[in-house]
């Protein structure tokens, strides 16, 4: 998909191969409640190219992956684009080997996703759960300080459901 979710819910959505919840090609995602998808890579958020992700809930999703690494998100720009804008979002409670994987190649811009929640504090356990270039060096790096430590108030609650 290509274009704009802004202020809505995607939940619940079960896939036999990759991307659960949202497969956003370009755009913006604000303000949306993204929860309990299943899939086998990327159960919540997969946005190759470059975005505007703010203000998200991104909840409770499961990547059932048998072999491989585990994502619940993928964010980054193919070849030269410019790196998605990704903050105040919070992403927590996901079933998944990493909380997000940086698809843009070494030579490419770091993806910054600075001043979101995880549910986590720590920075060597949040480092840990990022799949980029101290993983695998042909990636560039995500940089994810400051972190937020506690839920972002302007995002959605988990039972968040729009009005009629």
């Amino acid at each position: 998909m290509s274009g704009s979710l802004i202020t809505c819910r995607i939940s619940g959505n079960s896939t036999a191969g990759s991307y659960g919840g949202v497969f956003l090609g370009s755009g913006i995602i604000i303000g949306c409640l993204i929860s309990n998808d299943t899939t086998a890579h990327y159960s919540g958020l997969y946005c190759p190219n470059s975005d505007t992700i703010l203000n998200n809930t991104i909840i409770n999703n499961i990547d059932t992956a048998v072999t491989g690494n585990t994502m619940a998100a993928a964010i980054g720009g193919r070849g030269n684009v410019t790196p998605p804008f990704v903050s105040n979002n919070n992403v927590y409670n996901n079933t998944s080997t990493y909380f997000i994987e940086n698809i843009n190649a070494q030579a490419t811009p770091n993806v910054n996703i600075a001043n979101n929640y995880w549910g986590i504090t720590d920075v060597n356990l949040m480092r840990s759960k990022i799949y980029d270039w101290f993983v695998d060096n042909t990636r560039s790096i995500v940089d994810f300080q400051p972190m937020l430590s506690a839920p972002d108030p302007n995002c959605p609650a988990a039972a968040w459901l729009p009005l009629p």
